[in-house]
């Protein structure tokens, strides 16, 4: 898993120069680190994968979410365990899934978080301060 995660940061960051910096926008770079961290986790099973074990493999693996979460964790101590509760009882891809459908669910509905000049749902948010706190 390490290799893969691995090979797919390493792939990360050989798209990212290739892209101009006036050209990328922060959104963008979020939304791929977490495709990133999907296509890694593609390879892993599901089947009885926790809702814990689920957020780590989906946003984990990067420093800067994590960096995030201490931020947001800061803010609202409670963020994780909110989540935690959101999520409570779904095991592997439908965490996933879950985290995907309120992700949108908070962008529709204006539920966002500002940390750092990024602009992230606030189940984003709550990924990354249970990935900091985890």
């Amino acid at each position: 898993m390490t290799e893969i995660c691995n090979e797919v940061v390493s792939e990360k960051s050989r798209l990212m120069t290739a892209v101009q910096p006036a050209n990328l926008r922060r959104r963008t770079l979020l939304a791929f680190t977490v495709a990133a961290a999907g296509f890694a986790a593609a390879t892993v099973p599901l089947s009885a994968e926790s809702v814990p074990a689920a957020l780590r493999r989906l946003f984990g693996g990067n420093a800067g979410l994590r960096e995030f979460g201490r931020i947001f964790h800061a803010r609202q101590a409670d963020a994780a365990a909110r989540l935690l509760a959101r999520l409570d009882g779904l095991e592997g891809s439908a965490v996933r899934s879950r985290v995907d459908a309120l992700r949108k669910e908070d962008f529709a509905a204006g539920r966002v978080v500002v940390i750092n000049g990024w602009v992230l749902a606030r189940t984003e948010a709550e990924a990354c301060a249970f990935i900091a706190v985890a």
